[in-house]
């Protein structure tokens, strides 16, 4: 391959501020879900290997916990959800990650949960996850299947998520920084929604 074939292919996957054409993951004839949109379930192993389920996120009800030994109940509220789609081999997909580990660190963990479903396989994301000692989960999708469900084209891909299950933002591809996706997240947390937040362009900042 000469070198200015090479030049076209890097230009294809690595667009500005993020990664395009990763894996080719679109569903032909399928759309991304959109804002006032049921957020499309899913259940994976995180980076501990243990089981996520998003729909889980949204019930309210009793949570048995396991506290100095002892089996208790504690009253569960449903949760907002900050959910990146990304892949390993995408590098605006790790510095995005680390962008929502320091908004997850500001935020109320018992109202908002950081989830990040990355494409690559379960020892890598598990020793990355171990190195950056993250707050953010890591959730495994090996063969890409939850990134094709949100039809993915531009990693990172990024959704807020209210405590009803449906989609309150998506940015539709590309890095964005903590203070860009903070107003977003504090205002679902606050209750009014993101209506008349100025919604960010994935790449500026």
């Amino acid at each position: 391959m000469s070198a200015a074939k090479y030049v076209i292919v890097l230009l294809t996957v690595f667009s500005v501020g993020g990664c395009s054409g990763v894996g080719r993951l679109t569903q032909t004839g399928h759309e991304p879900p959109s804002a006032g949109e049921p957020a499309p379930d899913f259940a994976l192993s995180d980076s501990n290997g243990e089981h996520v389920a998003l729909s889980d996120l949204f019930q309210s009800g009793v949570a048995y916990v396991l506290r100095n030994g002892r089996l208790v109940h504690e009253p569960r509220k449903a949760k907002h959800v900050l959910l990146m789609l990304g892949s390993m081999r995408c590098r605006y997909t790790l510095d995005e990650i680390l962008e929502m580990d320091r908004l997850a660190r500001t935020l109320d963990g018992r109202r908002l949960a950081v989830l990040a479903v990355l494409r690559g396989k379960q020892e890598e994301i598990s020793e990355w996850a171990r190195e950056k000692g993250l707050a953010v989960r890591l959730l495994v999708d090996p063969d890409g299947q939850v990134l094709r469900l949100y039809c993915v084209n531009k990693t990172p891909d990024v959704y807020l998520i209210n405590a009803d299950g449906l989609v309150a933002y998506r940015s539709g591809g590309g890095f964005l920084a903590a203070n860009q996706l903070e107003p977003l997240a504090r205002g679902l947390l606050a209750g009014s929604g993101i209506e008349g937040t100025a919604f960010p362009k994935p790449g500026a900042g």
